[in-house]
């Protein structure tokens, strides 16, 4: 199994359209994000899937770049994605691996610590933990702050993904808290240059984690 990405851009989500999605990955890839999600609620599974191949393309360049498909196990397969995402709601981790074998590194999103156990437990390879700090996805709902993702990075032995709010200056602060890497949307999304913010980014990461 390939080892988990710690630097991710998940998109569009609804903040760009889809085509544009395409470029801002491409470009975030090239400046040093290692997984590019594909998030795209309410699409049809044959335009998700021609989508999906679509940005596989863009990511032939960047071999060393992990295509990471949300919730859509079947898509995740069509188009050779190297993993996909599973939500609370989506597919049981363990259904997830009857269907994909070893094929597809498989994460959960997790959003209490019962959770992140039971998601180590049934054979998560990563966990997306969040939301970290307050953001406007999740307008009225306070961020769960940095002693739980400490708690939760504590609580299990795999790599944990944060994600919600992070910003390149919060980076070396959830790092330390314990995340193996971050997971970002508007602060790669609306960067004026999503090359130059990914690298920021990337050049924090490579600094703060230790071998």
């Amino acid at each position: 199994m390939s080892a988990v990405p710690r630097l991710h851009l998940v998109g569009p989500l609804g903040i760009t359209r889809p085509v544009d999605y395409l470029g801002i990955a491409t470009r975030a890839a090239a400046g040093g994000c290692d997984a590019i999600h594909l998030r795209v609620r309410e699409m049809a599974g044959g335009d998700l899937l021609r989508l999906a191949r679509s940005l596989q393309r863009e990511l032939d360049a960047h071999p060393d770049v992990m295509l990471i498909i949300n919730d859509r196990v079947d898509v995740a397969l069509l188009c050779n994605a190297d993993g996909v995402q599973l939500g609370e709601r989506s597919f049981d981790v363990d259904d997830a691996r009857r269907l994909t074998g070893d094929r597809l590194l498989i994460g959960r999103s997790i959003h209490d610590v019962d959770g992140a156990r039971r998601a180590a437990e049934v054979g998560a390879d990563y966990l997306l933990a969040g939301h970290i700090y307050d953001t406007p996805s999740k307008e009225g709902q306070p961020g769960r702050g940095l002693e739980w993702l400490a708690e939760v990075a504590g609580a299990v032995e795999i790599p944990v993904i944060a994600i919600g709010g992070i910003t390149i200056d919060r980076l070396p602060d959830v790092l330390a808290a314990g995340a193996h890497g971050v997971a970002l949307g508007r602060e790669l999304l609306e960067s004026a240059d999503p090359y130059a913010t990914s690298q920021r980014l990337r050049q924090t990461i490579d600094r703060e984690v230790r071998p």
